[in-house]
Protein backbone atom coordinates (compact mmCIF):
# COMPACT_ATOMS: atom_id res chain seq x y z
CA UNK A 1 0.00 0.00 0.00
CA UNK A 2 1.40 3.40 -0.65
CA UNK A 3 1.51 6.79 1.22
CA UNK A 4 -1.23 8.23 -0.79
CA UNK A 5 -3.76 5.31 -0.40
CA UNK A 6 -2.75 5.10 2.85
CA UNK A 7 -3.24 8.95 3.74
CA UNK A 8 -6.84 8.51 2.03
CA UNK A 9 -7.25 5.68 4.62
CA UNK A 10 -6.59 8.15 7.81
CA UNK A 11 -8.44 10.96 6.13
CA UNK A 12 -11.68 8.65 5.77
CA UNK A 13 -11.25 7.35 9.72
CA UNK A 14 -10.79 11.14 10.68
CA UNK A 15 -13.88 12.00 8.81
CA UNK A 16 -15.59 9.53 11.03
CA UNK A 17 -14.26 10.57 14.02
CA UNK A 18 -11.46 7.99 14.49
CA UNK A 19 -8.67 8.96 16.31
CA UNK A 20 -5.68 7.01 16.55
CA UNK A 21 -4.75 4.80 19.86
CA UNK A 22 -1.65 3.30 21.09
CA UNK A 23 -1.52 -0.73 19.27
CA UNK A 24 -1.31 -4.02 21.22
CA UNK A 25 1.31 -4.92 18.88
CA UNK A 26 3.66 -3.73 16.42
CA UNK A 27 2.92 -3.63 12.46
CA UNK A 28 -1.21 -2.77 13.84
CA UNK A 29 -2.60 0.80 13.21
CA UNK A 30 -5.53 1.35 15.74
CA UNK A 31 -8.30 3.85 16.35
CA UNK A 32 -10.98 4.49 18.60
CA UNK A 33 -14.66 5.96 17.41
CA UNK A 34 -18.09 5.36 17.18
CA UNK A 35 -20.41 3.14 14.99
CA UNK A 36 -23.84 4.94 14.67
CA UNK A 37 -27.40 2.98 15.25
CA UNK A 38 -30.89 4.33 15.67
CA UNK A 39 -30.53 4.19 19.08
CA UNK A 40 -27.89 6.36 19.38
CA UNK A 41 -23.64 5.52 19.20
CA UNK A 42 -21.55 2.67 20.02
CA UNK A 43 -18.01 3.20 21.17
CA UNK A 44 -15.61 0.99 19.32
CA UNK A 45 -12.09 0.02 19.15
CA UNK A 46 -10.74 -0.29 15.41
CA UNK A 47 -7.39 -2.14 14.50
CA UNK A 48 -6.19 -2.55 11.07
CA UNK A 49 -3.37 -5.37 10.77
CA UNK A 50 -3.81 -7.22 7.65
CA UNK A 51 -3.91 -4.27 4.87
CA UNK A 52 -4.44 -7.53 2.19
CA UNK A 53 -7.90 -7.44 3.93
CA UNK A 54 -7.24 -11.73 3.72
CA UNK A 55 -8.15 -10.89 7.22
CA UNK A 56 -10.78 -8.31 7.99
CA UNK A 57 -10.08 -5.24 10.40
CA UNK A 58 -11.13 -6.09 13.75
CA UNK A 59 -13.64 -4.25 15.71
CA UNK A 60 -13.88 -4.27 19.65
CA UNK A 61 -16.98 -2.77 21.37
CA UNK A 62 -15.59 -0.81 24.17
CA UNK A 63 -18.25 0.20 26.03
CA UNK A 64 -22.26 -1.58 26.20
CA UNK A 65 -24.84 1.25 25.75
CA UNK A 66 -27.77 0.78 27.80
CA UNK A 67 -29.49 0.37 24.70
CA UNK A 68 -27.37 -3.12 23.83
CA UNK A 69 -27.66 -6.15 26.05
CA UNK A 70 -25.22 -7.44 27.34
CA UNK A 71 -25.58 -10.96 26.00
CA UNK A 72 -25.41 -10.72 22.31
CA UNK A 73 -25.31 -12.85 19.39
CA UNK A 74 -21.89 -12.03 16.55
CA UNK A 75 -19.12 -11.60 19.32
CA UNK A 76 -16.41 -13.84 18.96
CA UNK A 77 -14.16 -15.38 21.74
CA UNK A 78 -11.83 -12.22 21.68
CA UNK A 79 -14.62 -10.32 22.21
CA UNK A 80 -14.82 -8.61 18.68
CA UNK A 81 -17.63 -8.17 16.96
CA UNK A 82 -18.34 -10.54 14.01
CA UNK A 83 -19.90 -8.02 11.05
CA UNK A 84 -18.35 -10.36 7.85
CA UNK A 85 -18.47 -14.08 7.88
CA UNK A 86 -14.69 -14.99 6.45
CA UNK A 87 -14.16 -14.98 2.71
CA UNK A 88 -17.88 -13.96 2.51
CA UNK A 89 -16.82 -10.59 0.80
CA UNK A 90 -13.49 -9.42 -1.05
CA UNK A 91 -12.27 -6.35 -0.43
CA UNK A 92 -10.28 -4.36 -2.70
CA UNK A 93 -6.84 -3.78 -1.41
CA UNK A 94 -6.02 -1.25 -4.05
CA UNK A 95 -8.66 0.90 -2.28
CA UNK A 96 -8.13 0.67 1.25
CA UNK A 97 -10.44 3.75 2.22
CA UNK A 98 -13.49 1.79 1.00
CA UNK A 99 -12.85 -1.11 2.00
CA UNK A 100 -12.26 0.36 5.65
CA UNK A 101 -16.05 2.18 5.09
CA UNK A 102 -17.70 -0.88 3.73
CA UNK A 103 -16.15 -2.94 6.97
CA UNK A 104 -17.47 -0.26 9.24
CA UNK A 105 -21.26 -0.22 7.53
CA UNK A 106 -21.80 -3.73 7.64
CA UNK A 107 -20.77 -3.50 11.76
CA UNK A 108 -23.20 -0.87 11.74
CA UNK A 109 -26.03 -2.90 9.99
CA UNK A 110 -25.18 -6.05 12.66
CA UNK A 111 -25.54 -3.44 15.94
CA UNK A 112 -29.06 -1.86 14.35
CA UNK A 113 -30.13 -5.49 13.75
CA UNK A 114 -29.21 -6.26 17.23
CA UNK A 115 -30.87 -3.14 18.75
CA UNK A 116 -33.95 -3.22 16.57
CA UNK A 117 -34.87 -7.43 16.26
CA UNK A 118 -34.75 -8.98 19.18
CA UNK A 119 -36.40 -12.04 17.97
CA UNK A 120 -33.54 -12.30 15.57
CA UNK A 121 -31.44 -11.41 17.89
CA UNK A 122 -32.55 -15.08 19.88
CA UNK A 123 -32.49 -16.86 16.82
CA UNK A 124 -28.72 -15.51 16.20
CA UNK A 125 -27.26 -16.00 19.52
CA UNK A 126 -29.03 -19.78 19.70
CA UNK A 127 -27.02 -20.18 16.38
CA UNK A 128 -23.75 -18.83 17.99
CA UNK A 129 -24.19 -19.88 21.50
CA UNK A 130 -21.06 -22.43 21.51
CA UNK A 131 -18.50 -19.55 20.07
CA UNK A 132 -20.63 -17.39 22.41
CA UNK A 133 -19.88 -19.81 25.72
CA UNK A 134 -16.41 -20.37 25.02
CA UNK A 135 -15.46 -16.68 24.94
CA UNK A 136 -14.52 -13.95 27.49
CA UNK A 137 -12.44 -14.71 30.91
CA UNK A 138 -12.79 -17.79 33.07
CA UNK A 139 -12.69 -20.84 30.32
CA UNK A 140 -11.04 -23.68 29.37
CA UNK A 141 -10.68 -25.88 25.88
CA UNK A 142 -10.87 -29.95 25.43
CA UNK A 143 -11.38 -32.26 23.05
CA UNK A 144 -14.28 -34.78 23.28
CA UNK A 145 -13.76 -38.42 22.28
CA UNK A 146 -15.97 -41.29 21.62
CA UNK A 147 -18.32 -41.44 24.07
CA UNK A 148 -20.84 -44.28 24.59
CA UNK A 149 -24.66 -43.15 24.36
CA UNK A 150 -25.44 -43.99 27.56
CA UNK A 151 -22.36 -43.37 29.85
CA UNK A 152 -22.81 -40.78 32.54
CA UNK A 153 -18.86 -40.54 33.35
CA UNK A 154 -15.93 -40.25 31.02
CA UNK A 155 -12.13 -40.21 31.41
CA UNK A 156 -10.86 -36.67 32.03
CA UNK A 157 -7.35 -37.09 31.35
CA UNK A 158 -4.44 -34.11 30.66
CA UNK A 159 -1.86 -34.76 27.43
CA UNK A 160 1.41 -32.94 27.51
CA UNK A 161 2.41 -32.07 23.94
CA UNK A 162 5.82 -31.54 22.58
CA UNK A 163 7.03 -27.55 22.32
CA UNK A 164 6.18 -27.79 18.79
CA UNK A 165 2.26 -28.10 19.10
CA UNK A 166 0.55 -25.68 20.84
CA UNK A 167 3.60 -24.51 22.32
CA UNK A 168 3.71 -27.66 24.47
CA UNK A 169 0.18 -27.28 26.42
CA UNK A 170 -1.34 -29.47 28.64
CA UNK A 171 -4.18 -30.70 26.54
CA UNK A 172 -7.60 -31.74 28.16
CA UNK A 173 -9.48 -35.03 27.01
CA UNK A 174 -12.67 -36.35 27.36
CA UNK A 175 -13.43 -39.86 26.12
CA UNK A 176 -15.30 -43.21 27.21
CA UNK A 177 -12.22 -45.09 25.66
CA UNK A 178 -8.64 -45.21 27.32
CA UNK A 179 -7.77 -46.62 23.90
CA UNK A 180 -8.62 -43.90 22.54
CA UNK A 181 -6.86 -41.27 24.87
CA UNK A 182 -3.61 -43.37 24.34
CA UNK A 183 -3.79 -43.39 20.47
CA UNK A 184 -4.42 -39.54 20.38
CA UNK A 185 -1.05 -39.05 23.04
CA UNK A 186 0.92 -41.52 20.21
CA UNK A 187 -0.04 -39.65 17.23
CA UNK A 188 0.97 -36.23 18.03
CA UNK A 189 3.90 -37.25 19.96
CA UNK A 190 2.58 -36.54 23.27
CA UNK A 191 2.36 -37.99 27.17
CA UNK A 192 -0.55 -38.48 29.05
CA UNK A 193 -0.05 -36.68 32.31
CA UNK A 194 0.91 -38.87 35.14
CA UNK A 195 -1.99 -38.93 37.95
CA UNK A 196 -4.08 -36.81 35.81
CA UNK A 197 -6.84 -39.69 35.43
CA UNK A 198 -10.11 -38.27 37.00
CA UNK A 199 -13.53 -38.18 35.65
CA UNK A 200 -16.17 -35.52 34.13
CA UNK A 201 -19.85 -35.89 34.39
CA UNK A 202 -21.95 -36.41 30.92
CA UNK A 203 -24.96 -35.30 30.50
CA UNK A 204 -27.75 -34.45 27.72
CA UNK A 205 -30.32 -32.07 26.46
CA UNK A 206 -32.50 -32.15 23.35
CA UNK A 207 -32.82 -28.26 24.23
CA UNK A 208 -31.22 -25.60 22.24
CA UNK A 209 -29.06 -23.85 24.93
CA UNK A 210 -30.43 -20.30 25.50
CA UNK A 211 -29.06 -16.48 25.85
CA UNK A 212 -28.27 -15.73 29.96
CA UNK A 213 -30.22 -13.25 31.17
CA UNK A 214 -27.33 -10.85 31.44
CA UNK A 215 -23.71 -12.32 31.66
CA UNK A 216 -22.53 -15.85 31.10
CA UNK A 217 -21.99 -17.67 34.21
CA UNK A 218 -19.19 -16.85 36.79
CA UNK A 219 -19.89 -18.61 39.29
CA UNK A 220 -21.50 -21.73 40.80
CA UNK A 221 -24.75 -19.85 41.82
CA UNK A 222 -24.96 -18.46 38.13
CA UNK A 223 -24.43 -21.54 36.46
CA UNK A 224 -27.14 -23.40 39.00
CA UNK A 225 -29.14 -20.33 37.79
CA UNK A 226 -28.54 -21.07 34.05
CA UNK A 227 -29.40 -24.36 33.88
CA UNK A 228 -32.24 -24.09 35.81
CA UNK A 229 -33.62 -20.96 33.07
CA UNK A 230 -32.26 -23.26 30.25
CA UNK A 231 -33.64 -27.01 31.00
CA UNK A 232 -34.98 -27.40 34.34
CA UNK A 233 -34.15 -31.20 34.02
CA UNK A 234 -30.66 -30.76 33.42
CA UNK A 235 -30.37 -28.60 37.04
CA UNK A 236 -31.96 -31.15 38.36
CA UNK A 237 -29.76 -34.10 37.06
CA UNK A 238 -27.01 -32.08 38.21
CA UNK A 239 -27.99 -31.17 41.48
CA UNK A 240 -29.06 -35.21 41.79
CA UNK A 241 -24.82 -35.97 40.97
CA UNK A 242 -24.03 -33.68 43.60
CA UNK A 243 -25.85 -34.93 46.29
CA UNK A 244 -25.06 -38.65 45.23
CA UNK A 245 -22.44 -39.63 43.84
CA UNK A 246 -19.23 -39.60 45.98
CA UNK A 247 -16.90 -40.23 43.64
CA UNK A 248 -16.31 -36.94 42.54
CA UNK A 249 -15.01 -35.97 46.19
CA UNK A 250 -12.08 -37.82 45.86
CA UNK A 251 -11.40 -35.21 42.70
CA UNK A 252 -9.55 -31.98 42.31
CA UNK A 253 -12.75 -30.57 40.54
CA UNK A 254 -16.28 -31.20 39.40
CA UNK A 255 -16.75 -31.34 35.90
CA UNK A 256 -19.59 -31.42 33.48
CA UNK A 257 -19.79 -32.41 29.62
CA UNK A 258 -22.95 -31.14 28.11
CA UNK A 259 -24.14 -32.67 25.15
CA UNK A 260 -26.76 -30.00 22.90
CA UNK A 261 -28.44 -30.03 19.77
CA UNK A 262 -25.82 -27.38 18.48
CA UNK A 263 -22.82 -29.34 19.73
CA UNK A 264 -20.96 -30.17 23.26
CA UNK A 265 -20.74 -27.33 26.18
CA UNK A 266 -19.35 -27.53 29.47
CA UNK A 267 -17.90 -26.72 32.77
CA UNK A 268 -16.05 -27.12 35.96
CA UNK A 269 -14.96 -25.68 39.07
CA UNK A 270 -12.74 -26.30 41.68
CA UNK A 271 -13.72 -28.40 44.86
CA UNK A 272 -12.54 -27.05 48.61
CA UNK A 273 -10.16 -29.23 49.78
CA UNK A 274 -11.32 -28.59 53.48
CA UNK A 275 -15.04 -29.04 52.62
CA UNK A 276 -14.42 -32.13 50.56
CA UNK A 277 -12.60 -33.96 53.58
CA UNK A 278 -14.76 -32.94 55.65
CA UNK A 279 -18.14 -34.32 53.55
CA UNK A 280 -16.14 -36.99 51.83
CA UNK A 281 -19.09 -39.21 52.80
CA UNK A 282 -21.47 -36.86 52.98
CA UNK A 283 -22.05 -35.30 49.20
CA UNK A 284 -25.28 -34.12 49.62
CA UNK A 285 -23.50 -31.72 52.46
CA UNK A 286 -21.14 -30.32 50.33
CA UNK A 287 -24.19 -30.16 47.53
CA UNK A 288 -25.75 -27.75 50.39
CA UNK A 289 -22.01 -25.97 50.83
CA UNK A 290 -22.51 -24.78 46.86
CA UNK A 291 -25.82 -23.56 47.69
CA UNK A 292 -24.44 -21.34 50.26
CA UNK A 293 -20.54 -19.92 50.77
CA UNK A 294 -19.79 -22.04 48.16
CA UNK A 295 -22.14 -20.71 45.52
CA UNK A 296 -19.54 -17.76 44.92
CA UNK A 297 -16.87 -20.68 43.48
CA UNK A 298 -15.46 -19.40 40.13
CA UNK A 299 -16.05 -21.57 37.24
CA UNK A 300 -14.29 -22.18 34.07
CA UNK A 301 -16.52 -22.69 31.35
CA UNK A 302 -15.26 -25.32 28.88
CA UNK A 303 -15.20 -25.21 24.82
CA UNK A 304 -15.37 -29.12 23.97
CA UNK A 305 -14.33 -29.69 20.22
CA UNK A 306 -14.85 -32.96 19.30
CA UNK A 307 -12.45 -35.49 17.36
CA UNK A 308 -13.79 -38.90 17.88
CA UNK A 309 -13.81 -40.85 14.62
CA UNK A 310 -18.06 -41.07 13.97
CA UNK A 311 -17.37 -37.68 13.95
CA UNK A 312 -14.10 -36.85 11.99
CA UNK A 313 -15.63 -38.87 8.98
CA UNK A 314 -19.27 -37.65 8.91
CA UNK A 315 -19.47 -34.26 9.53
CA UNK A 316 -18.48 -33.09 5.69
CA UNK A 317 -21.00 -35.74 4.59
CA UNK A 318 -24.71 -35.21 4.24
CA UNK A 319 -24.67 -38.96 3.77
CA UNK A 320 -23.64 -41.80 5.28
CA UNK A 321 -20.06 -42.91 5.79
CA UNK A 322 -17.90 -46.26 5.35
CA UNK A 323 -17.83 -46.35 8.90
CA UNK A 324 -18.70 -50.20 9.81
CA UNK A 325 -17.96 -51.33 6.61
CA UNK A 326 -15.79 -54.28 5.13
CA UNK A 327 -14.30 -52.65 2.15
CA UNK A 328 -11.37 -54.00 0.16
CA UNK A 329 -9.14 -52.11 -2.48
CA UNK A 330 -7.37 -54.50 -4.83
CA UNK A 331 -4.36 -52.69 -6.27
CA UNK A 332 -2.15 -50.17 -4.41
CA UNK A 333 -0.45 -48.46 -6.79
CA UNK A 334 -0.71 -44.86 -7.54
CA UNK A 335 -4.33 -44.73 -7.90
CA UNK A 336 -4.64 -47.45 -5.50
CA UNK A 337 -2.66 -45.17 -2.52
CA UNK A 338 -4.44 -41.76 -3.12
CA UNK A 339 -8.01 -44.17 -3.13
CA UNK A 340 -6.67 -45.51 -0.15
CA UNK A 341 -6.60 -42.44 1.84
CA UNK A 342 -9.67 -40.27 0.52
CA UNK A 343 -11.50 -44.08 1.69
CA UNK A 344 -10.33 -43.75 5.41
CA UNK A 345 -11.67 -40.30 5.61
CA UNK A 346 -14.77 -41.22 4.73
CA UNK A 347 -14.58 -43.68 7.66
CA UNK A 348 -13.21 -46.80 5.83
CA UNK A 349 -11.85 -48.92 8.26
CA UNK A 350 -13.78 -47.00 11.38
CA UNK A 351 -16.31 -48.40 14.03
CA UNK A 352 -15.70 -51.81 13.54
CA UNK A 353 -15.07 -51.36 9.43
CA UNK A 354 -12.05 -53.10 7.89
CA UNK A 355 -10.16 -51.49 5.24
CA UNK A 356 -7.84 -54.00 3.54
CA UNK A 357 -5.69 -53.47 0.94
CA UNK A 358 -4.45 -56.72 -1.55
CA UNK A 359 -1.42 -56.11 -3.50
CA UNK A 360 1.48 -58.07 -4.47
CA UNK A 361 3.99 -55.51 -5.30
CA UNK A 362 7.09 -53.22 -3.52
CA UNK A 363 7.22 -49.25 -4.21
CA UNK A 364 9.93 -48.53 -6.41
CA UNK A 365 11.94 -45.48 -7.53
CA UNK A 366 10.13 -45.32 -10.83
CA UNK A 367 6.72 -45.44 -8.90
CA UNK A 368 7.19 -42.62 -6.39
CA UNK A 369 6.70 -40.10 -9.12
CA UNK A 370 3.27 -40.36 -8.95
CA UNK A 371 2.39 -42.26 -6.27
CA UNK A 372 1.07 -40.94 -2.52
CA UNK A 373 4.12 -42.66 -0.53
CA UNK A 374 7.63 -41.21 -1.15
CA UNK A 375 10.96 -42.06 -0.38
CA UNK A 376 10.56 -43.38 3.32
CA UNK A 377 8.72 -46.02 1.79
CA UNK A 378 10.94 -47.61 -0.55
CA UNK A 379 11.39 -50.95 -1.59
CA UNK A 380 8.56 -51.95 0.49
CA UNK A 381 5.93 -53.87 -0.09
CA UNK A 382 2.82 -51.11 -1.25
CA UNK A 383 0.05 -52.40 0.61
CA UNK A 384 1.70 -52.51 4.13
CA UNK A 385 3.35 -48.98 3.84
CA UNK A 386 0.19 -47.58 2.85
CA UNK A 387 -1.79 -49.55 5.63
CA UNK A 388 1.36 -48.30 7.89
CA UNK A 389 0.67 -44.51 7.35
CA UNK A 390 -3.20 -44.48 7.35
CA UNK A 391 -2.39 -46.38 11.12
CA UNK A 392 -0.15 -43.37 11.87
CA UNK A 393 -2.83 -40.97 10.91
CA UNK A 394 -5.97 -42.91 12.14
CA UNK A 395 -4.87 -45.01 14.89
CA UNK A 396 -8.77 -45.80 15.95
CA UNK A 397 -9.26 -47.71 12.26
CA UNK A 398 -8.81 -50.95 11.37
CA UNK A 399 -6.46 -51.44 8.38
CA UNK A 400 -5.38 -54.72 6.82
CA UNK A 401 -2.69 -55.24 4.36
CA UNK A 402 -2.83 -58.53 2.05
CA UNK A 403 0.74 -58.56 0.18
CA UNK A 404 -0.52 -61.18 -3.00
CA UNK A 405 -1.69 -61.54 -5.78
CA UNK A 406 -5.62 -61.21 -5.54
CA UNK A 407 -6.25 -64.26 -7.26
CA UNK A 408 -5.15 -65.93 -4.46
CA UNK A 409 -6.30 -64.20 -1.55
CA UNK A 410 -9.35 -65.75 0.15
CA UNK A 411 -12.44 -63.48 1.20
CA UNK A 412 -11.93 -61.26 -1.32
CA UNK A 413 -16.15 -60.88 -2.20
CA UNK A 414 -16.84 -61.10 1.78
CA UNK A 415 -16.97 -57.58 2.13
CA UNK A 416 -19.54 -54.65 1.68
CA UNK A 417 -17.51 -52.87 -1.15
CA UNK A 418 -15.31 -53.80 -3.34
CA UNK A 419 -12.60 -51.39 -5.51
CA UNK A 420 -10.25 -52.82 -8.60
CA UNK A 421 -7.77 -49.76 -8.87
CA UNK A 422 -4.98 -52.34 -10.88
CA UNK A 423 -5.98 -50.41 -13.82
CA UNK A 424 -4.55 -53.89 -15.40
CA UNK A 425 -7.50 -55.11 -17.73
CA UNK A 426 -6.17 -58.70 -18.00
CA UNK A 427 -6.92 -58.65 -14.53
CA UNK A 428 -9.81 -56.39 -14.00
CA UNK A 429 -11.59 -58.79 -16.56
CA UNK A 430 -10.33 -61.75 -14.31
CA UNK A 431 -11.81 -60.18 -11.41
CA UNK A 432 -14.91 -59.42 -13.55
CA UNK A 433 -15.55 -63.15 -14.55
CA UNK A 434 -15.32 -64.29 -10.86
CA UNK A 435 -17.63 -61.48 -9.88
CA UNK A 436 -20.19 -62.46 -12.75
CA UNK A 437 -19.99 -66.11 -11.64
CA UNK A 438 -21.57 -64.97 -8.58
CA UNK A 439 -25.15 -64.04 -7.37
CA UNK A 440 -25.14 -60.55 -7.75
CA UNK A 441 -27.81 -59.59 -5.53
CA UNK A 442 -26.22 -61.49 -2.77
CA UNK A 443 -22.39 -60.08 -3.37
CA UNK A 444 -21.24 -56.95 -2.61
CA UNK A 445 -21.04 -54.15 -5.19
CA UNK A 446 -17.49 -53.73 -7.33
CA UNK A 447 -16.36 -50.32 -8.64
CA UNK A 448 -13.52 -50.48 -11.27
CA UNK A 449 -11.50 -47.34 -11.84
CA UNK A 450 -8.81 -46.52 -14.05
CA UNK A 451 -6.49 -43.98 -15.89
CA UNK A 452 -6.52 -43.54 -20.04
CA UNK A 453 -3.34 -43.39 -22.18
CA UNK A 454 -1.33 -40.29 -21.16
CA UNK A 455 -3.77 -39.24 -18.47
CA UNK A 456 -6.22 -37.74 -20.80
CA UNK A 457 -9.32 -39.03 -18.97
CA UNK A 458 -10.27 -41.33 -16.17
CA UNK A 459 -12.98 -43.59 -15.98
CA UNK A 460 -15.16 -45.60 -13.43
CA UNK A 461 -17.70 -48.38 -13.91
CA UNK A 462 -19.87 -49.69 -10.85
CA UNK A 463 -21.18 -53.44 -11.43
CA UNK A 464 -24.12 -53.88 -8.56
CA UNK A 465 -26.63 -55.75 -10.71
CA UNK A 466 -27.91 -57.86 -13.55
CA UNK A 467 -30.01 -54.73 -14.97
CA UNK A 468 -26.42 -52.59 -16.10
CA UNK A 469 -23.34 -53.46 -17.85
CA UNK A 470 -20.61 -55.49 -16.41
CA UNK A 471 -16.80 -54.50 -16.88
CA UNK A 472 -16.52 -57.27 -20.47
CA UNK A 473 -19.22 -54.71 -21.14
CA UNK A 474 -16.89 -52.45 -22.43
CA UNK A 475 -15.23 -54.10 -25.25
CA UNK A 476 -18.05 -55.49 -28.37
CA UNK A 477 -18.05 -59.31 -27.47
CA UNK A 478 -17.71 -60.89 -31.16
CA UNK A 479 -17.65 -59.96 -34.87
CA UNK A 480 -15.72 -57.54 -37.22
CA UNK A 481 -15.61 -55.03 -33.98
CA UNK A 482 -14.69 -57.89 -31.88
CA UNK A 483 -12.46 -56.36 -28.42
CA UNK A 484 -13.45 -52.68 -29.85
CA UNK A 485 -14.16 -50.29 -27.40
CA UNK A 486 -17.79 -49.57 -26.69
CA UNK A 487 -17.22 -46.03 -26.00
CA UNK A 488 -13.91 -44.87 -27.54
CA UNK A 489 -12.47 -42.05 -26.09
CA UNK A 490 -8.91 -41.29 -27.56
CA UNK A 491 -8.44 -40.43 -30.51
CA UNK A 492 -4.64 -41.32 -30.58
CA UNK A 493 -2.39 -44.13 -29.22
CA UNK A 494 -0.54 -43.61 -25.77
CA UNK A 495 2.50 -42.79 -25.95
CA UNK A 496 4.93 -45.76 -24.43
CA UNK A 497 8.07 -45.55 -22.92
CA UNK A 498 10.54 -48.32 -22.81
CA UNK A 499 11.60 -49.23 -19.28
CA UNK A 500 13.68 -52.28 -18.75
CA UNK A 501 12.24 -55.39 -20.13
CA UNK A 502 8.87 -53.92 -20.15
CA UNK A 503 6.79 -50.28 -21.22
CA UNK A 504 4.90 -47.20 -19.25
CA UNK A 505 2.31 -44.88 -20.19
CA UNK A 506 3.51 -41.92 -18.82
CA UNK A 507 0.93 -39.36 -17.16
CA UNK A 508 1.39 -36.95 -14.48
CA UNK A 509 0.24 -37.22 -10.84
CA UNK A 510 -2.80 -35.77 -11.52
CA UNK A 511 -4.25 -38.19 -13.32
CA UNK A 512 -4.46 -40.85 -10.64
CA UNK A 513 -5.77 -37.89 -8.67
CA UNK A 514 -8.48 -37.25 -10.60
CA UNK A 515 -9.31 -41.29 -10.95
CA UNK A 516 -9.40 -41.30 -7.06
CA UNK A 517 -11.28 -38.51 -6.82
CA UNK A 518 -13.98 -39.86 -9.29
CA UNK A 519 -13.76 -43.17 -7.65
CA UNK A 520 -14.66 -41.45 -4.08
CA UNK A 521 -17.93 -39.10 -5.78
CA UNK A 522 -18.71 -42.81 -6.86
CA UNK A 523 -19.07 -44.19 -3.67
CA UNK A 524 -20.57 -41.07 -1.64
CA UNK A 525 -23.19 -41.26 -4.47
CA UNK A 526 -23.34 -44.55 -3.66
CA UNK A 527 -23.76 -43.88 0.84
CA UNK A 528 -26.60 -41.89 -0.41
CA UNK A 529 -28.01 -43.84 -1.70
CA UNK A 530 -27.56 -43.83 -6.06
CA UNK A 531 -24.66 -44.79 -7.44
CA UNK A 532 -25.83 -43.62 -10.87
CA UNK A 533 -24.19 -43.07 -13.67
CA UNK A 534 -22.74 -46.31 -13.02
CA UNK A 535 -20.34 -45.50 -15.96
CA UNK A 536 -18.75 -42.01 -15.02
CA UNK A 537 -15.92 -40.82 -17.40
CA UNK A 538 -13.60 -37.25 -16.61
CA UNK A 539 -11.48 -35.91 -19.48
CA UNK A 540 -8.46 -33.14 -18.37
CA UNK A 541 -9.27 -30.14 -20.23
CA UNK A 542 -7.79 -29.38 -23.43
CA UNK A 543 -7.14 -33.24 -23.98
CA UNK A 544 -7.54 -34.50 -27.53
CA UNK A 545 -10.68 -36.47 -26.75
CA UNK A 546 -14.01 -37.98 -27.98
CA UNK A 547 -16.67 -36.60 -25.12
CA UNK A 548 -18.90 -39.26 -24.29
CA UNK A 549 -21.99 -39.02 -21.78
CA UNK A 550 -22.11 -40.35 -18.22
CA UNK A 551 -24.27 -43.37 -17.96
CA UNK A 552 -25.89 -46.44 -17.25
CA UNK A 553 -24.65 -48.86 -19.05
CA UNK A 554 -26.43 -51.77 -20.52
CA UNK A 555 -25.46 -55.05 -20.85
CA UNK A 556 -24.30 -56.48 -24.37
CA UNK A 557 -26.33 -59.41 -25.12
CA UNK A 558 -23.22 -61.79 -26.05
CA UNK A 559 -21.03 -60.44 -23.41
CA UNK A 560 -19.34 -63.80 -22.25
CA UNK A 561 -18.78 -62.76 -19.00
CA UNK A 562 -22.66 -61.93 -17.63
CA UNK A 563 -24.32 -63.44 -20.50
CA UNK A 564 -23.02 -66.40 -20.34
Amino acid sequence: MNMTELGLSLQYLSSRGFKRTAARKPNIRAFKGSLQVSAGPVPVRLEIEDWDFVSYPHIEILEYPAFLPRSMPHIDSSGGLCYLARGSIVLDRFAPASAIALCLEEAEKVLESVVSNRASNQRDMRDEFLAYWGGGANRTWALVGHIERNASTAQFSIVELPKDRLGGARLIVISTSQAEVENLARCMSGNIAANQFSSCWILETDVPPIAPNGNLPVTVSDVFTYLRAWDDSLHKEVQRLLGTDRNYLQQDAARFAIRTPPGWLGFSFELSPAFKKAFARKPQAYRQHLHTKGGTTAISRMTLTEFGTDFIHARNLKSPTLAGKRVHIVGCGAIGGYLAQSLARLGAGSLGGVLKIVDPEILEPDNVGRHWLGMSSLFLPKSQAVVAELSRQFPESKFVSEVMDVRETRGLFDADLIVDATGIEALSEALNASYCGRDRSKTAPILYVWVLGNGEAVQTLWVDSDKFGCYRCLRQPKGSQYRQERFPILTTEPTLVAGGCGEYRPYAVSAPMTAAALATDAIVDWLGGNPSPRFRISCREGAAVRHQKNLNMTPLRDCPACRH
